[in-house]
C-alpha cells in the first residue's frame, strides 16, 4: 500500500501561467500596453521573415513611438517585462 499523502491539495495555491503573474506585477494598464507593443514586435518581425520590409518597419516605427512617448515611470516596467518574457 502506497503511503498516504501529507497534505491535501487545498494546502497549495492555484498555480498561474506567466501573464497571470505579469499582470499581477506591473498591473493591467501597463500590462495592456505591453501586450500591445508585443503583439506589434510579434508582427513586425513575422512581417520580416516574409519579405515585408515596408510592413515591418511599419509596425515597428509604431512599436517604437508608442515606447518613446511612455513616460519613463510607465516604461521601465514595460521594459523590465519583455526581459522577463524572453527568458
Amino acid at each position: 500500500m502506497p503511503p498516504a499523502s501529507t497534505t491535501s491539495d487545498a494546502e497549495f495555491p492555484p498555480v498561474l501561467c506567466f501573464a497571470e503573474c505579469l499582470a499581477i506585477e506591473i498591473g493591467d494598464e501597463l500590462f495592456g500596453k505591453f501586450n500591445r507593443i508585443r503583439a506589434l514586435s510579434d508582427s513586425s518581425a513575422r512581417l520580416a521573415a516574409a519579405k515585408d520590409e515596408e510592413a515591418s518597419t511599419m509596425l515597428a516605427d509604431k512599436m517604437c513611438g508608442e515606447l518613446m512617448a511612455m513616460p519613463l515611470e510607465e516604461a521601465l516596467p514595460v521594459l523590465r517585462a519583455f526581459g522577463h518574457y524572453l527568458k
